[in-house]
């Protein structure tokens, strides 16, 4: 950005050079050039930055295209590859973790724990985004969790970069709560993630909780 700055401001300088005749009229033009490329830059620059800083608010509707997108899915030591289409109309959490993340993995038995109590109207999805965890390392870590955990059966999202862009996810544990209306219903932490939250939440009731910082 900076180098960008400083190409606009000699361009410019050089124009005004080149008006007063110490510059090559092809020089000019050629500079001319050059300032259209500089500022083109900076305002491409400008709204990269602003869609990065964009993200979901609560109260909004996911989008179309968070539907339609397909994803790798684990469940049940098998992968398949599949959309989120089968979850409209039924409230849903997404659980962005890592297998780094020592937070995230305490927060398993629990998650698990949830979705057995709750799985006709609850679904929950564990959503890694860490590139170093590859769907070969995935499979191995499922096979450990079934190992450790009775009954283990959550759904694992693949290292999924484009969820954690379209959410902003900067730290982890973060939780995403969507009702069965297609909207945010909260942003938080692995504290607010209770019984009572979650049947406040499958009930459709408000869910007054603090907003994580992304």
């Amino acid at each position: 950005m900076k180098k960008t700055t400083i190409l606009c401001v000699m361009a410019l300088l050089c124009l005004k050079k080149t008006k007063a005749g110490t510059c090559q009229p092809w020089l000019g033009l050629k500079l001319k050039a050059c300032l259209l490329l500089a500022t083109s830059l900076v305002l491409c620059t400008g709204q990269l930055k602003a869609q990065e800083i964009k993200a979901f608010k609560i109260g909004e509707r996911l989008p179309e295209t968070f539907w339609q997108q397909e994803h790798s899915i684990l469940k049940n030591g098998k992968t398949t590859t599949s959309n989120f289409k089968q979850l409209k109309g039924k409230p849903f959490l997404l659980d962005f973790w890592a297998t780094w993340c020592s937070a995230c993995l305490k927060g398993f038995p629990k998650m698990q724990d949830l979705q057995n109590r709750y799985s006709k109207n609850l679904n929950i999805l564990m959503v890694n985004t860490y590139e170093k965890d590859t769907l070969p390392v995935l499979e191995q870590f499922y096979q450990k969790q079934q190992q450790a955990i009775k009954s283990f059966s959550l759904s694992l999202v693949a290292s999924d970069a484009a969820l954690k862009n379209m959410f902003a996810v900067k730290s982890i544990p973060h939780y995403i709560w969507v009702g069965a209306d297609g909207r945010i219903k909260a942003i938080t932490d692995a504290e607010a993630v209770t019984e009572l939250q979650v049947k406040r939440f499958i009930a459709g009731l408000s869910l007054n909780l603090k907003l994580k910082e992304r």
